[in-house]
């Protein structure tokens, strides 16, 4: 039996490395016409639910991941990487004549601008998908209408605990397309633009932004986010959890508010796949029983271990790893705010 069954497409992923270029607000800027020199490239698999499974694997858990992804080489490669690192197989499809999700990726300063490239794969819930106590459900491509709906009686029936991580081309459609899983969930994931952004509240997350003046939070912004976490929470998720990159994390059970900065000693090499590897933490530890205080300290090492290299899985933990940092770092933990 599995413990989790990790769903959505995966990507082959290409990092450049580059300096010669400027960041300016929010654009990144190259000489057009240009040959923009590479300190270093690296290629790998990545993908929310990819990165997920890999990243729970990691930390003990055993976990299938359901894919629908073109027949090719890039498939197979990683196909071949959850193998390595002990994610069951069972559950990927390959679709003949279709090519894999594809996405080059530009390193500057530590944040990551994508050039993507996404195939049309369709999920489907059969008898053939697996009960399993936990899911996580990302990305499963434009096409997920449907897959959403039939998964609620799927989800209800087999008492599965779902964790929801609303993917980004979903927020240009009409919000009803997805909310209908946020009642169904145990715990959902968002960064705090994204939460922003489902709701109509970008221009006040953005006010509340200006007021930081460097600081990681402060009471304007978490004033703007527990007002976020409370109207997700009347959808119906057990855990809302609002994740702000390089300045921390928010949790919410509709009891608590909490906040934790990130583990500062970790040195930032490139961000991609954080927030996964805080998911996949925090997803660990709930199934081991903690709570969301002691989940919020295990997705902040992860998220933080994970950014000391380039890449979305280099990094990601073992579960000796987790509990050296947890037990080496007790006073380590979210304030209530």
């Amino acid at each position: 039996m599995f413990d989790s069954v990790s769903i959505g497409d995966f990507s082959y992923d290409i990092f450049f490395k580059i300096s010669d270029a400027k960041a300016e607000d929010g654009k990144l800027i190259m000489g057009y016409g240009s040959k923009i020199v590479a300190e270093s490239i690296d290629e790998m698999t990545g993908g929310n639910a990819h990165n997920n499974s890999v990243g729970m694997a990691r930390l003990g858990k055993k976990v299938t991941f359901y894919n629908v992804s073109g027949d090719d080489d890039y498939w197979r490669k990683m196909k071949m990487r959850c193998v390595e690192e002990g994610v069951d197989t069972s559950n990927l499809i390959d679709i003949p004549h279709h090519k894999s999700n594809f996405a080059g990726v530009i390193n500057f300063q530590g944040e990551k601008t994508q050039i993507i490239y996404h195939d049309k794969h369709t999920y489907e819930v059969t008898d053939k998908l697996p009960v399993t106590p936990y899911m996580y459900v990302s990305s499963v491509g434009n096409d997920y209408e449907k897959f959403f709906v039939d998964l609620i009686p799927f989800v209800q029936k087999n008492k599965v605990k779902l964790c929801f991580n609303p993917a980004s081309h979903q927020f240009k459609k009409p919000f009803n397309t997805y909310n209908n899983l946020f009642p169904i969930a145990h715990i959902l994931f968002m960064n705090k633009e994204e939460a922003a952004l489902m709701l109509g509240q970008t221009e006040q997350l953005n006010t509340a932004i200006a007021t930081l003046n460097g600081q990681s939070t402060n009471p304007q912004l978490q004033a703007v986010v527990k007002e976020l976490a409370v109207k997700y929470k009347a959808y119906g998720p057990q855990y809302v959890v609002i994740t702000d990159g390089p300045f921390g994390s928010y949790s919410f059970d509709g009891d608590k508010h909490r906040y934790i900065d990130i583990w500062k000693d970790f040195p930032i090499v490139e961000r991609t796949g954080c927030g996964d590897a805080y998911a996949s933490a925090f997803m660990v530890a709930i199934m081991n029983g903690a709570d969301a205080k002691e989940a919020m300290r295990w997705g902040t090492f992860n998220g933080g271990s994970k950014v000391t290299q380039v890449g979305p899985q280099k990094g990601l933990l073992y579960l000796d790893e987790m509990n050296k940092y947890l037990s080496d770092h007790p006073d380590f933990q979210p304030i209530e705010i």
